[in-house]
């Protein structure tokens, strides 16, 4: 009787784990395939880092990407959520580091079933984030709760919302009101 919320994730599509664009994009379209299989909402894409791409490339390689998974999600009813990542975590898994650059790629794609996941984890610090949500709000697709210290160093520095630094109740009042 649960329901799938998310699927995580695929991507990678800069190639900086060393596998081809050809290779990334077949898995996932595979991901989306078993996101829509499970019910999920949506299936979290990470885009991979700059891989020696210019970021313009990168996130040219991105677009394609997104467009494609996009139109395949909509036939199976699933939205994709690109999860932006901290710089200072990210490391191969994305160049996609601030909800600036996540917007500028959300815009350039401009598809209706494309938007972001929300990790309050990777983005609940970042600068005049508050202020941001009315133009982040539109394309959230997901958002991920949880807290951490004020220097998080991997991603297992994970915490129970509220047990961290992240300003987690004025993120979720402006998401609410957006």
């Amino acid at each position: 009787g649960l329901t799938v919320s998310s699927l995580s994730f695929a991507g990678g599509f800069t190639g900086a784990d060393g596998h081809s664009f050809q290779e990334l994009m077949e898995d996932g379209l595979d991901a989306v395939r078993i996101a829509g299989e499970m019910g999920a909402e949506c299936l979290i894409v990470v885009p991979g880092g700059r891989a020696g791409h210019t970021t313009n490339h990168a996130s040219r390689l991105l677009r394609e990407a997104l467009l494609c998974l996009g139109n395949f999600a909509a036939d199976v009813g699933v939205q994709i959520a690109v999860q932006p990542l901290h710089k200072g975590l990210a490391g191969h898994w994305s160049f996609v580091n601030t909800t600036d650059l996540m917007l500028e790629v959300l815009e350039r794609c401009d598809h209706p079933n494309v938007g972001m996941a929300l990790d309050l984890f990777h983005m609940g610090r970042e600068p005049n984030l508050v202020a941001k949500i009315p133009k982040l709000a539109p394309w959230v697709k997901t958002v991920l709760l949880s807290d951490s210290s004020a220097n998080p160093r991997h991603d297992h520095d994970r915490s129970m919302p509220g047990s961290g630094t992240v300003p987690l109740a004025p993120v979720v009042q402006a998401l609410e009101a957006s």
